[in-house]
């Protein structure tokens, strides 16, 4: 901190406070305090007005700093460290400023003293913490030292009537702290000056005094010059528009007025019907001056209650509209996220405006719930843009690992860096076991295969030779035909039965991995390292029965029951002789395309998912 060598209580210091954020401020700019409002600070900084100190205040604040005197000699005591009085400012901000009841040498710890006040200190016994009307000052001040330590006592300057806490500085609050500093200094340069308001008292509405008198048989009266008085009273205050706490202090007055005045000109009916029995003329002129200060007075009441109402709505209309335009400012330094998605920004309006009576104090309550709100909402942008910084610069190529950023960034640095650097840890290892896995299942499978291959001697003829020799209903046939440049070639049939595959398996226990059975049919997988492929005796008119059994590759369509050579070398085997069908029923089964490739289809996928394309000659 920057010391200022002023003396506590001068006019020099007086100034230097006026032109500062100050400790002593601080609850009122947070809204927590119980004697000023952020309104009422907000108006003394920017315009200079100050609220005048009282003899009554004055020997308050003497008597505090008496009890602050006496009470710093024992506090020295008790921390084994002098204690001195200072003035100084932030090194970070210098427009942050504190006065000090005790710093030490090393600014390592600060000294705060309150007048002794019972309720305070059960409050602290209570809770071990400071009160929200307190801390604000306290945590102020130790941003101003940079000391983290405040030994706060309570006392009327004597060791038996004192009570000491030890405040540790809590980052959040600091923060928060600052940040509110932050959103008052924008609220200064955005200040419009309003028009002055002396206090407000009603004022007195006269109304016209009605005389009368009864001479023989007549009442002389002057009720009729009274009427058009009331008339053109009631016709300019049911057309007034209410404004101020002043305009409502008057019509709230008046409404009363008036209804003295109607009560008023009822006695007086009684008492002339009572003075003489030909009343009717007065009594007719009375009764409409009835009427008309009856409406006068049911407009008051209701006007009063509706422009009341008006002026709250305008009050959080134009509070709602300043926490928007915040928001968007907000939301651009974080786009595409944006804060509602992080907090749930609702603010309590309604709630905040509860028991207060004055269109000032309204106004009041709401700014300082749109001050709240500011605050928070900062607080959550510094952390995201800080995180997202970070998940911008260490996990660029992680975003997929991050879908749920929105509800990470509201963390401090320290728990969100820890989640980031956790995640992609684990999706390196995820992903090193899964290629390790890979890698060991291809070996596998290529060590099976050769294998195999071995067991057939490395020639695959043997194998369809042995086919042939097994095979007891044995099929060939040739077919040359070529459709738009798709040359159909030679090809070979199998009737295979579940006996002869028992026999392979028996003869060639590594070539398949295993044989099951559907409907009574041998379904046996080939043990190559391609899957899908099986051999079979099961026929299922939607799918297509394959053998690879390390000849040419044929595939077959159980319903048009039609071969074609495929591009690897391995042999298909199935139980029925084919039938050619025509390129009409080809196009019908839509298996053919036009100048391109043939299409077998349907196609099984648990079957043959691998083997679609004819590749065209």
């Amino acid at each position: 901190m920057k010391i200022v060598k002023l003396v506590q209580g001068s006019k020099e210091w007086h100034e230097f406070r006026a032109e500062k954020f100050t400790a002593s401020d601080a609850s009122a700019m947070m809204g927590l305090s119980k004697y000023k409002s952020r309104t009422q600070l907000l108006v003394e900084k920017c315009e200079g007005v100050f609220e005048e100190i009282t003899p009554h205040k004055q020997a308050l604040f003497d008597k505090g700093h008496a009890a602050e005197a006496a009470a710093r000699p024992l506090v020295e005591e008790m921390i084994g460290d002098e204690l001195y009085p200072a003035t100084a400012v932030s090194e970070d901000w210098e427009l942050i400023a504190a006065s000090f009841d005790g710093v030490t040498m090393l600014e390592d710890a600060i000294f705060e003293h309150k007048l002794f006040n019972q309720s305070l200190i059960e409050y602290i016994e209570t809770n071990s913490d400071l009160p929200d009307t307190h801390w604000p000052q306290v945590e102020h001040q130790l941003f101003v030292s940079g000391a983290s330590v405040c030994h706060f006592r309570v006392s009327d300057g004597t060791e038996e009537n004192s009570y000491d806490f030890e405040y540790v500085s809590v980052p959040e609050r600091m923060k928060k702290v600052i940040d509110g500093w932050e959103v008052f200094e924008a609220d200064m340069k955005n200040y419009k000056p309003e028009e002055k308001q002396q206090e407000v008292t009603a004022g007195q509405c006269s109304f016209p005094v009605i005389t009368y008198k009864v001479i023989g048989t007549e009442i002389i009266t002057n009720i009729l010059s009274c009427l058009q008085v009331v008339k053109e009273l009631a016709e300019t205050e049911m057309n007034k528009k209410l404004e101020t706490d002043q305009d409502f202090a008057d019509k709230d007055k008046l409404n009363k007025d008036v209804k003295k005045a109607r009560a008023s000109l009822k006695d007086m009916i009684a008492k002339v019907r009572g003075e003489f029995v030909s009343y009717s003329q007065f009594e007719e002129v009375a009764q409409e001056m009835d009427g008309v200060l009856q409406k006068m007075q049911s407009h008051g009441e209701k006007q009063v209650k509706k422009a009341k109402e008006d002026k709250k709505q305008a009050i959080i209309e134009d509070a709602a509209r300043d926490l928007e335009i915040h928001l968007v400012e907000c939301n651009a330094k974080i786009a595409p996220m944006y804060v509602q998605s992080i907090i749930n920004v609702k603010p309590d309006w309604t709630g905040a405006m509860k028991n207060k009576r004055t269109i000032e104090s309204l106004a009041n309550a709401v700014s300082e719930e749109l001050a709240k709100w500011k605050i928070e909402i900062n607080q959550v942008i510094d952390r995201a843009v800080h995180n997202l910084k970070y998940l911008r610069d260490n996990a660029e190529e992680y975003k997929f690992l991050f879908n749920d950023a929105q509800q990470l960034v509201n963390q401090e640095s320290d728990p969100f860096q820890a989640i980031v650097k956790s995640r992609i840890s684990d999706h390196k290892k995820y992903e090193d076991d899964r290629l390790n896995a890979e890698l060991h299942r291809i070996e596998r499978e290529a060590k099976e295969k050769e294998e195999c291959e071995a067991d057939i001697n490395d020639d695959p003829d043997i194998l369809v030779d042995e086919l042939e020799e097994i095979t007891e209903n044995a099929v060939k046939a040739e077919i040359k035909e070529v459709i738009d440049g798709v040359k159909m070639v030679e090809f070979k049939f199998y009737s295979l039965t579940n006996d002869i595959i028992e026999n392979l398996n028996t003869r060639y226990p590594k070539l398949f991995h295993e044989v099951s059975e559907k409907d009574g049919n041998k379904i046996a997988e080939i043990r190559n390292g391609t899957k899908n492929t099986y051999i079979s005796t099961y026929i299922d008119s939607q799918s297509y029965v394959l053998a690879c059994l390390f000849g040419e590759y044929y595939i077959i369509d159980s319903k048009a029951k039609y071969a074609f050579k495929k591009w690897n070398d391995q042999v298909m085997v199935y139980a029925e002789p084919p039938e050619i069908p025509t390129k009409k029923e080809l196009e019908s089964r839509n298996m053919y395309v036009k100048g391109k490739d043939l299409f077998c289809h349907p196609i099984d996928t648990s079957y043959t998912s691998t083997l679609r394309r004819i590749i065209p000659k």
